[in-house]
């Protein structure tokens, strides 16, 4: 019997130390968690601080917002323009452009003036070497000065905007 006694007391000496260790995990894994929950709440909410002095700085030099700053509107000059090129090979372009505008006043002006816009378009492609168009570069020059040929005529007759950027919907030589 009292090595009956003696083995219980062994048994619940082991059974307390289980319990014991069991406590410890838990407790370990819960502030676990609630340490990665306080540093998710931190990395995810760092938005809300105040700018710094820099941030701030850089807000101010930055330029103030355009009158027209509305939903961006691609105005398609159809039909496509095709014009001779000044070199012998490939001799003939072929393109469709679209023109992004910010405001319904600019969409217009560039419809209401499609006549004159497509003669400064196709005097400006007849003087274009077409190998130099072969190159990817060469077609961004183009889109450059496309650019500054529709600015000169929004510039010479007071377009009520500005056109942000010239895109090719096609492009082909030949």
């Amino acid at each position: 019997m009292a090595d009956d006694k003696q083995d219980d007391l062994e048994a619940g000496e082991a059974a307390g130390g289980g319990k014991k260790k069991l406590i410890i995990i838990i407790s370990a894994v819960a502030l676990l968690l609630i340490g990665g929950g306080v540093a998710a709440w931190f990395l995810l909410s760092g938005g809300d601080e105040a700018p710094t002095d820099q941030a701030q700085a850089k807000a101010e030099e930055a330029p103030p917002p355009q009158a027209e700053q509305g939903p961006a509107q691609y105005v398609d000059l159809k039909p496509v323009l095709v014009a001779n090129l000044a070199s012998k090979r490939p001799k003939m372009v072929q393109m469709g452009l679209q023109v992004r505008v910010y405001s319904q006043a600019m969409a217009d002006f560039l419809k209401n003036n499609d006549p004159m816009i497509r003669n400064d378009l196709l005097n400006l492609l007849g003087t274009q070497d077409g190998k130099v168009l072969l190159t990817r570069k060469g077609k961004e020059d183009l889109r450059a000065a496309i650019k500054k040929v529709l600015a000169r005529i929004g510039k010479r007759y007071r377009a009520p905007g500005k056109v942000d950027e010239v895109f090719f919907s096609s492009f082909v030589l030949q």
